[in-house]
């Protein structure tokens, strides 16, 4: 044994510095969460200089002691991936233990396993987004929490989500009933982000309920006149108005 805990040669001593359980912060790889578990895993990589192994930059050298340290890391690579995959990933990565490189090849493995079923899920939450809607009388709450929900799950998929996206997504959801509101909003598109668009839909919602006898008891037909003479020189949605307009710093 040498002062570093290793043998001669310095094998164990990596595995004894590096060998601990990942951040308690990265969930377990289930399938459903790979662009934000492996986000996590190459940030702990990276603190135990495993990331060039994991991402193959780091080859393998073909003798001596060089080689000998690589499998050492590359074993401790394994482990770390292992603590952190479920067992259904556990199930795809087992067999490679004994392998000298078992460590890239397993983050390479879960990487080809996963990716597809993640391109599956995101197909999936682009269709139960595109059915979200709304009818008037509809409580607005449950459908922007149910549009926020998804989203939220379409980005832990790995899909990419952009602001305005999300906020065509909410103003083009709103029933007629909600049509006196629009130009309100596009006169203040600087300030649109999908927070600050859901808290001016319920701060609405709240003083329809309170104050102006309730949503449910305003007709969609009543809406569309005030609408209709009010003008609708923003963005509406579903086709129903010009343009977006001209929304300054709006991200594509």
């Amino acid at each position: 044994m040498n002062e570093r805990g290793g043998d001669a040669n310095g094998r164990g001593a990596v595995a004894e510095k590096t060998s601990e359980p990942p951040p308690s912060k990265v969930e377990a790889l289930d399938g459903s969460n790979y662009e934000e578990w492996s986000g996590r895993m190459r940030s702990a990589f990276k603190r135990y200089k495993l990331l060039k192994i994991a991402v193959g930059e780091e080859k393998m050298p073909e003798e001596g002691e060089a080689r000998e340290r690589w499998i050492e890391k590359s074993a401790v690579l394994f482990d770390l991936i292992l603590q952190s995959a479920n067992k259904e990933m556990f199930e795809h990565i087992k067999d490679l233990v004994e392998a000298d490189d078992s460590g890239p090849r397993a983050w390479k493995l879960l990487r080809d396993v996963v990716q597809p079923n993640t391109l599956l899920m995101v197909i999936v939450l682009e269709k139960e987004l595109a059915a979200i809607s709304m009818q008037p009388g509809d409580d607005v709450k449950p459908v922007l929490d149910k549009i926020k929900d998804t989203y939220a799950r379409m980005a832990a998929a790995g899909s990419s989500v952009s602001q305005l996206q999300q906020c065509t997504k909410i103003i083009s959801v709103l029933d007629n009933s909600w049509d006196n509101l629009i130009p309100t909003l596009n006169s203040q598109q600087d300030q649109w982000t999908p927070e600050w668009l859901r808290q001016q839909i319920l701060q609405e919602d709240f003083r329809r309920r309170h104050v102006g006898g309730g949503a449910a008891t305003k007709t969609a037909e009543g809406y569309g006149a005030a609408g209709r003479g009010r003008g609708r020189g923003g963005w509406r949605g579903r086709g129903r108005g010009r343009s977006f307009g001209r929304g300054r710093g709006r991200e594509e």
